[in-house]
């Protein structure tokens, strides 16, 4: 596994709580059981749009917030968190 895949890997497994979000962010994605960065990016915008609570606005901050981190909603994240890759 190559170093990007690896730092990408160690981001997928961070808790969501380690992101700087806004309250409202955090508990729109506590109260939907997104709780690990990997969590968060396997879905794509439109689901997170159908979160109570959770609108353009908390797309605009996460978005932003995972594209500084170079990772984007909608990632195929299986292949960075497969077993026996450590």
């Amino acid at each position: 596994m190559d170093e990007e895949a690896i730092r990408i890997r160690k981001l997928l497994r961070m808790t969501v709580d380690e992101l700087e979000l806004s309250v409202r962010s955090h508990n729109c994605l506590m109260a939907a059981n997104i709780k690990t960065i990997g969590d968060l990016v396997r879905r794509d915008e439109q689901e997170m749009l159908k979160f109570r609570n959770f609108g353009r606005k908390s797309l605009s901050e996460l978005s932003k917030i995972l594209e500084e981190k170079g990772i984007h909603f909608g990632m195929d994240v299986d292949s960075y968190l497969r077993k026996g890759d450590d």
